[in-house]
């Protein structure tokens, strides 16, 4: 039987990068990548020079933080519903907080409520319904907030029994499929969590290993064009791309290096409608685009 669309082996064209302004320094680490689902706008999010940049889907970059954001150490930027720009951003030293960006590009006085006093969220996604998806890589915990009040919708425990793992977690971005599924990469667990909407466990996969297939540290997911799932493995420097539905795995990409279409240590990726794929890397300061092709396009 001939392979549906869904089923198409997925290939990767190295597509140049994102052009991103620099500083006096000419340093750049980026330490996120998202894309916004309808307006296909990228937003990077650079820790070294502590600011964000948004492209449009041309790939030119159309707006830039200022002093006027007011940052201290954001991470993980993306764009709202209304086209605000929300991030976390560390707090006196303290543990990272949702804040917000009005569309002027300065803080909107957003703050969301945080379960706990020891809460530390290093991931940040805006699910499909507009809300805030905040997650505690060392802790597991996982918590939904309101996009319009800040109160806490839900949150879920992914650590410890949950994972069967009572060490180390650093579970990485979350991505979310079509569907309300929320995917979580496992990090220092090896596996791919997958959740429903409302955060409760369904089922984990994914096998420890260096092979085809296997996992080391995976730290990003995203989505295919006709719904594979994408899983970024910063250890072995690759993507890998499973069945959306059965989580199957089908292909994997990339090798070590610091060659155009190479990665070294990469610790983010987005995907966009249109079939594009954007991974970013601290070394050599980049974030790389691809174009992600079926069977019947390479």
């Amino acid at each position: 039987m001939g392979a549906t669309a869904a089923q198409a082996r997925l290939g990767f064209q190295y597509a140049g990068q994102l052009e991103i302004s620099r500083g006096s320094d000419g340093a750049l680490r980026p330490v996120s990548v998202t894309c916004d689902p309808v307006s296909q706008e990228i937003v990077v999010t650079d820790a070294r020079q502590m600011g964000i940049h948004i492209f449009n889907p041309a790939r030119v970059e159309v707006f830039r933080t200022s002093g006027f954001a007011a940052l201290v150490g954001p991470v993980d930027a993306s764009l709202d519903a209304a086209g605000r720009t929300v991030f976390l951003q560390r707090l006196a030293g303290r543990a990272h907080a949702v804040r917000r960006l009005d569309l002027y590009g300065e803080p909107d006085g957003f703050t969301a409520a945080a379960p706990t006093a020891e809460f530390d969220p290093e991931h940040l996604l805006v699910t499909h319904d507009g809300h805030y998806l905040t997650l505690d890589s060392n802790s597991g915990l996982l918590v939904k907030n309101d996009a319009d009040t800040g109160v806490v919708l839900w949150s879920r425990n992914l650590g410890g029994e949950a994972t069967g793992n009572n060490g180390l977690m650093l579970f990485g971005r979350p991505a979310e499929a079509p569907d309300g599924r929320i995917i979580v990469p496992g990090g220092a667990t090896h596996v791919i969590l997958v959740l429903d909407a409302h955060g409760a466990i369904q089922t984990a996969f994914g096998r420890f290993g260096s092979s085809p297939g296997r996992l080391v540290f995976p730290v990003g997911a995203a989505f295919g064009p006709h719904g594979e799932l994408l899983v970024l493995d910063r250890m072995r420097h690759k993507v890998l791309v499973f069945d959306g539905t059965d989580y199957e795995f089908q292909s994997e990409f990339g090798a070590q290096g610091s060659s155009p279409g190479q990665f070294y240590h990469p610790v983010a990726l987005a995907s966009s409608a249109d079939g594009r794929l954007f991974v970013a890397q601290g070394f050599q300061g980049r974030v790389q685009v691809f174009n992600i092709l079926a069977d019947e396009d390479h």
